[in-house]
């Protein structure tokens, strides 16, 4: 059965009388309401999506045994990414239900193959998996520099774990650490100064078709550089904060697309993980797939074989003018403030989880909501 079956049975949400919920809403709005108009566009928030809006998740730690286990890491997780992303355009992806009820799966089809895009007053969101064209290529960022690499054969089949391997292996050896601008932190930016900053840089016909190759891909492969050295008691902080930001300038904030719908994160020493654009999709989609990208990474791996010949990977250029160069400046100051001004801690809570709030008729995202709250209240 297809995982869009239940589509058009799904019942309507159950709507409220109008008067009652604008009680509700404006009950809800007093103990945080200063007074002043609430934006309720999500498009039209100018904050950064670094930290203030995009997920961070961290996968498990891996233990690389050689300078190539980075690259082969990266080729496995993207394979089940691959793999997920057959199962949602033959529509055979298990449908999700709550309560005994199949859920809407239309945001699955949305997680890949899109880009948020910045405008002046209001961003946009473009999807092309639904295209007359869908891409066939993902984007590859090393050393804040950015490629396009196929990841289909000429039959249409995904390449392999090995072809992955030896196209990333290509790409490593391609881009050296160079003085080239780090475009990449532009999507750091707060919207407003980086959608300026947009509107310059696609004046350039190379750079808009730079741009435009970034868009479309299916998603961004980060093969990030080294970061600051953590004891083991740190790794699961000092992970979270390169899965969230990178780092800084210095460091990883460089190699990334924040535009992106979902980045893979792949770490020198062995952190790994998602970060993902809470435009194009909830939580549940996004967890989903890594949950299988997880499992999937489990699995034995294969012995590496020949493969055949593969098309070079293309390097993306941009031509950068001074009036760039110079907010690409003010961005590293920007996203060096932003890393400074997160205070991350990670804790490991062991006493129970979800099934015990469920079992209570509590909501998990309720309890935890409330346990934030009474903790910044104290």
């Amino acid at each position: 059965m297809g995982y869009f079956t239940h589509q058009t049975g799904l019942p309507s949400l159950p709507v409220p009388p109008l008067q009652q919920t604008c009680e509700w809403y404006l009950n809800f709005l007093e103990p945080i309401s200063t007074g002043y108009g609430l934006q309720g566009d999500y498009y039209s928030i100018r904050f950064p999506l670094v930290v203030h809006s995009n997920i961070g998740v961290v996968f498990p730690q891996m233990d690389f045994k050689d300078k190539h286990g980075q690259t082969r890491c990266a080729a496995r997780m993207l394979a089940a990414v691959l793999d997920f992303k057959t199962m949602i355009d033959n529509e055979t992806l298990p449908v999700e239900y709550m309560r005994g009820k199949p859920m809407c799966m239309k945001q699955y089809s949305q997680m890949l193959s899109s880009c948020r895009v910045p405008g002046l007053e209001k961003d946009s969101l473009v999807f092309h998996s639904k295209s007359s064209n869908p891409p066939k290529h993902i984007t590859v960022a090393h050393n804040s520099q950015f490629f396009a690499l196929d990841v289909y054969n000429s039959d249409g089949t995904p390449l392999t774990v090995d072809q992955l391997y030896v196209q990333l292996e290509r790409i490593c050896n391609s881009s050296p650490e160079t003085n080239a601008e780090p475009v990449g932190i532009l999507t750091t930016l707060d919207r407003d100064s980086w959608s300026k900053a947009y509107i310059n840089l696609i004046k350039d016909k190379i750079n808009k078709e730079s741009l435009s190759t970034i868009e479309r891909s299916i998603c961004t492969v980060c093969l990030d550089g080294p970061m600051p050295q953590a004891s083991d008691e740190m790794y699961s902080i000092c992970a979270g904060h390169q899965i969230m930001h990178g780092g800084g300038s210095q460091w990883n904030s460089a190699n990334r697309w924040f535009d992106k719908s979902l980045q893979l994160i792949i770490g020198k020493e062995g952190a790994q993980g998602f970060n993902m654009s809470h435009a194009a999709a909830d939580g549940t989609p996004f967890m989903a797939l890594s949950d299988y990208v997880i499992e999937s990474m489990k699995k034995l791996e294969k012995i590496l074989s020949p493969v055949v010949p593969l098309r070079m990977p293309q390097k993306l250029h941009f031509n950068i003018t001074p009036d760039i160069k110079n907010i690409i400046e003010e961005a590293k100051q920007n996203m060096d403030i932003i890393a400074q001004n997160l205070d991350l801690r990670v804790m490991v809570f062991s006493h129970y989880g979800n099934k015990v709030l469920k079992d209570h008729k509590i909501s998990p995202d309720a309890f935890i909501q409330m346990a934030i709250q009474l903790a910044y209240y104290r």
